[in-house]
């Protein structure tokens, strides 16, 4: 069996952000996990895996489920709209290594970078890869 480590990166944001440019929207989505009785870090762990399934997989009624389902949307647009862009979402690790940064779950944002000028012009040229040594 193969082994190797696989490197990943996210622009995380603390809460108090989130909650100066979507005060309501973050209590609703937070009511609507509580009335559920699903943990914050739990719904990060599972959030891309498992986000057409939350009924099933936590045991919860279909309402608890739209519930939780249109909270996180109401806050992804309206934090999508008064950041100008920014596209908020969550990221969870569990720390194994002393150079892990992440610990728990956190929000965190996509659409940060852009290219310059030159990498606009070339960008169909231009791949990104990212790797580390095991050893």
């Amino acid at each position: 069996m193969g082994m190797g480590n696989y490197p990943c990166q996210a622009d995380t944001i603390e809460i108090e952000f989130v909650k100066e440019m979507c005060p309501q929207e973050l209590n609703d989505f937070f009511v609507a996990l509580d009335e559920s009785g699903i943990s914050r870090e739990h719904f990060a762990q599972d959030f891309y895996i498992q986000q057409d399934d939350f009924e099933n997989l936590y045991n919860i009624t279909e309402e608890q489920d739209r519930n939780i389902k249109d909270a996180w949307e109401r806050l992804y647009k309206e934090f999508h709209k008064k950041t100008g862009g920014l596209e908020l979402e969550l990221v969870y690790h569990n720390a194994e290594d002393r150079g892990d940064e992440l610990d728990g779950w956190s929000f965190s944002v996509d659409g940060v970078y852009g290219y310059t000028p030159a990498g606009e012009k070339h960008k169909d040229k231009i791949q990104r890869k990212v790797w580390n040594v095991y050893g």
